[in-house]
């Protein structure tokens, strides 16, 4: 073959290989962060809406593999009057370091003690149980 035809496929070989390269970037960036977290807020959505009428919301609820993926949960009750309950994944962490969490707006409002129960239970990932003693209340 002619030189041309080398270099026109050694071109095409590399523009394939930078398609390639883009289309795996995309997808993994779609996996993670917002969308590649839907699946843990999913859980955690359901659990709420499972637990929402719940007369006794004053204990915390841990729930094991929840709907067989693997994900371990906790409810806390939220604040002293116990209105209502944090659901927290127990394993699992976003890779930007946040809990998952719902609702969201409840998370500063566990109590210390309550994290005590689940650590004395051995439950949780440590980095998890780590960013729930920083933002309970004591």
């Amino acid at each position: 073959m002619s030189k041309q035809i080398h270099v026109f496929v050694g071109c095409a070989l590399i523009m394939l290989l930078a398609v390639v390269v883009f289309v795996y970037q995309l997808y993994t960036r779609a996996m993670s962060g917002e969308l590649g977290d839907k699946k843990y807020y999913s859980i955690l959505q359901g659990l709420e809406l499972e637990h929402r009428n719940d007369v006794d919301r004053t204990f915390v609820m841990i729930i094991n593999n929840v709907n067989q993926a693997g994900v371990d949960v906790v409810g806390f009750p939220a604040e002293a009057n116990q209105a209502a309950r944090v659901w927290v994944i127990l394993n699992r962490i976003g890779e930007n370091g946040a809990l998952f969490a719902v609702p969201e707006r409840l998370k500063t409002k566990i109590l210390c003690r309550d994290v005590d129960v689940v650590s004395s239970k051995k439950q949780g990932d440590n980095k998890v149980l780590e960013r729930l003693y920083f933002s309970c209340l004591k």
